[in-house]
């Protein structure tokens, strides 16, 4: 999902993290979210940051 808050409201944001823990629990293996939206972090399993470096226009991507 890229960005699947982007033009939600809290309570919409919040369905959305709902559906996400019940695809888990269905047993759906990977959910992959590209999101700027902190609200989705502890429906996380694991997080990866990318920071692009403005002057090499290289991009870094960590986990945490």
């Amino acid at each position: 999902m890229d960005e699947p808050t982007v033009f939600l409201d809290r309570g919409h944001v919040q369905q959305l993290i709902k559906l996400i823990d019940l695809m888990r629990d269905f047993g759906v293996g990977q959910i992959i979210i590209v999101s700027h939206d902190e609200a989705l972090i502890d429906s996380a399993d694991h997080l990866f940051y990318v920071e692009k470096d403005p002057i090499t226009n290289t991009s870094a991507i960590t986990a945490r």
